[in-house]
């Protein structure tokens, strides 16, 4: 896997992780309304599933960079 590609997956994650935080704290500011916690904790779980699979890719260009 290019180095170009490595770089594109590390900026989605920290794009990932940013997003995650942004909705931790808009969870804080509505926790009040249980609609919006249950969909910020829907996009949670999505934000985070993506999270594990751009990891993962990451893991696998590395691995793959190696060989």
């Amino acid at each position: 896997m290019t180095e170009g590609l490595a770089d594109r997956i590390r900026k989605e994650i920290a794009a990932m992780k940013e997003a995650i935080e942004e909705q931790k704290a808009h969870a804080r500011r509505n926790v009040q309304n249980v609609a919006v916690e249950a969909e910020v904790a829907q996009r949670l779980r999505a934000l985070h599933t993506r999270l594990a699979e751009l990891e993962r890719n990451l893991e696998q260009a590395s691995d793959s960079k190696m060989q």
